[in-house]
């Protein structure tokens, strides 16, 4: 049975992919779609949902281990070894019972079974400080730290969580709050930590995550690792804010970590990292957000395979939910639904195939038959079909409903075709040994040759770089070409992942992108923000905040719930002093629970608070 807490509840729901149909907003961020899109049935997938977020659940091959953290810096998951976020190893030292990033000195932490904390420079372990066994923890007394099972580090503390002598007993589990110089602040004793923990025989705490304030969601908040049962969100006083226990049959077989013993999170992505110690597996809950991260879509027979284009990990879903012999070579976005387009290639039947859900559905539009590519035209909304047994290209209007044939053939033997916005003409990739980079006028339809280019099958625009993006069909890599000329260069190598490519789309970016055309997985990361102090915090009532920014100029503080949810708006002209009367935007009284706080002024700014009512 699955529980929800006292306050705000978790929306839990396993969700199959015939279900999911959601409307998709146009991404920040470029979005790449390769697609060798062959017979298939539509099948269950497991979406969960929490804290407001939606998951897609994957996995990936490691051994196992008690601890996990994830670099932010380099895109490596800690684990008994370094690997990829998708669980491939890495080289590495072992990671002893606990891991965690430390976001000051931009390194990995450990802790192993004898309280021995250390430090990584590079891959030599420095040793910090060893936690005695026993020690006095001011307000509690004397606590012992018995059987580690998770480290976590902020700016300004370092916690570890305990199975104590009893593995398995609710009473023996702990939580422990150090200054990261190893000295006792508070434990679970002085806090609901242990009433509120699952109460299966075997909810044994297994590891700890922080949750930085660049999170996209509950930040600064912990998850906690309940063996065989889910997790729970504490605030950074051990006090408890909600619970996500799962069942095995209640999101699908093999979805859920045996011996769950560890997470760690992506705080750019908000993807989730757990790990089990026995199975040799860590799962990884892919975070799917309104507006979609950077993912690469390969769909082969007969999975939707999506690959982060920031280094992220493959992910499997079904695509389609006809006859068996559909065959699909073309691709393309079209914003305003939020929608990949392709087109059965004996048919010439246009379909619609949602990004998240592999989840395809027919448009009721006919185009010819034996599509190679699609090219989609947003400022006049015009799909280009190009049809490969005459080397024709044809147009669908959107506005008026009708699709016609171009004037002349292209003269070449294409694949995949791509719409440049910044000169309105298409490209496309002859066939051969000898490929060459093709610019087809797109209202006769002749192709004229640019010069000697790449051997890629997939092709479409990057808006970002007015660049085209192609699919080497000799390699798993993507591929950035100069329209002007047709030379190209590297721009993420795919090789290692599930891979398959007969046609290629990009979702377009509508802000700053998040990779270059080195590779490189992260932007840099902004400064951190100023902290908003509430006092008193907790409170059973009005909070008193204090607007520690630089500007003069009047702010605005938000206050949210831990699912992003804004509660109350605060308006004022002094920079400094804030008052929350502890009522929503409504005028009632806003439930007991953590919320966070975060400026809207000029400088950026966070906090949190706990109320009491």
């Amino acid at each position: 049975m699955l529980r929800h807490s006292r306050t705000e509840k978790l929306a839990f729901a396993t969700r199959w992919a015939g279900d999911a149909n959601p409307t998709m907003k146009t991404t920040k961020c470029l979005t790449l779609a390769l697609c060798l899109l062959g017979a298939g049935v539509a099948q269950a997938q497991p979406f969960v949902e929490f804290l407001g977020q939606t998951f897609y659940i994957a996995r990936g091959e490691m051994d196992g281990s008690m601890g996990v953290a994830f670099d932010p810096i380099q895109g490596k998951v800690l684990s008994v070894g370094l690997t990829d976020p998708c669980g491939n190893d890495l080289e590495s030292p072992f990671a002893d019972q606990g891991a965690a990033w430390d976001p000051v000195n931009e390194q990995f932490w450990t802790i192993n079974q004898q309280r021995e904390v250390k430090a990584w420079d590079g891959d030599t372990q420095v040793p910090l400080f060893t936690i005695p066994e026993v020690f006095n923890v001011p307000g509690v007394g004397a606590d012992t730290l018995e059987s580690v099972r998770g480290l976590a580090l902020d700016e300004q503390f370092l916690y570890v969580v305990d199975a104590g002598p009893d593995f398995g007993e609710i009473e023996s589990n702990a939580w422990f709050k150090f200054t990261r110089d190893g000295t006792p602040i508070s434990s679970s004793k002085a806090t609901d930590f242990n009433a509120n923990l699952d109460a299966a025989p075997d909810a044994t705490v297994d590891g700890i995550c922080w949750i930085p304030p660049q999170a996209p969601y509950a930040a600064g908040l912990f998850l906690v690792a309940l063996e065989h049962s889910g997790f729970q969100i504490i605030d950074e006083n051990g006090f408890f804010v909600d619970e996500f226990i799962w069942e095995f049959e209640g999101i699908s077989i093999g979805a859920v970590p045996f011996a769950f013993s560890g997470i760690a999170m992506n705080p750019q992505t908000g993807d989730l990292y757990l790990v089990e110690n026995s199975g040799s597996q860590m799962y990884v809950w892919v975070r799917l957000p309104d507006e979609p991260l950077p993912v690469t879509y390969s769909i082969g027979f007969p999975h939707l395979r999506v690959h982060s284009a920031t280094g992220g990990c493959a992910r499997e879903t079904f695509f389609g939910t006809g006859d068996p012999g559909d065959l699909f070579f073309s691709l393309a976005y079209r914003p305003s639904d939020g929608q990949f387009w392709t087109s059965e290639f004996n048919t010439g039947e246009l379909y619609l195939l949602d990004p998240r859900s592999g989840l395809k559905s027919d448009s009721g539009i006919q185009g010819p038959n034996n599509i190679w590519g699609m090219a989609y035209d947003e400022d006049n909304d015009l799909m280009y079909l190009h049809a490969s047994d005459d080397q024709q290209l044809w147009v669908h209007d959107f506005e008026t409903a009708q699709t016609s044939i171009l004037p002349s053939p292209v003269g070449y033997f294409t694949r995949d075709i791509a719409l440049r916005k910044t000169d309105a003409m298409l490209y496309a990739v002859e066939g051969g040994s000898s490929p060459n980079l093709i610019r087809i006028h797109p209202q006769t339809g002749v192709g004229t040759v640019v010069g000697p280019t790449a051997a890629v099958i997939g092709l479409d625009y990057d808006e970002s770089t007015d660049q085209l993006v192609g699919v080497d069909r000799n390699a798993a890599e993507l591929l950035l070409i100069d329209p002007g000329t047709g030379t190209f260069g590297l721009l993420e190598d795919l090789s290692g992942q599930p891979f398959s490519s007969e046609a290629l789309g990009i979702i377009p970016h509508r802000g700053e992108p998040t990779s270059s055309a080195e590779g490189h997985p992260f932007v840099d990361r902004p400064d951190p923000p100023a902290i908003l102090r509430s006092f008193p915090n907790p409170s059973n009532g009005g909070v008193a905040i204090e607007w520690q920014v630089s500007s003069d100029v009047g702010a605005e503080v938000h206050i949210l719930d831990v699912s992003g949810r804004v509660v109350r708006r605060i308006v004022t002209n002094d920079s400094r002093t804030l008052f929350w009367n502890g009522l929503d935007q409504e005028g009632n009284d806003a439930p007991s629970g953590v919320y966070l706080l975060r400026g809207q002024g000029p400088d950026r700014a966070t906090g949190r608070v706990v109320l009491r009512n």
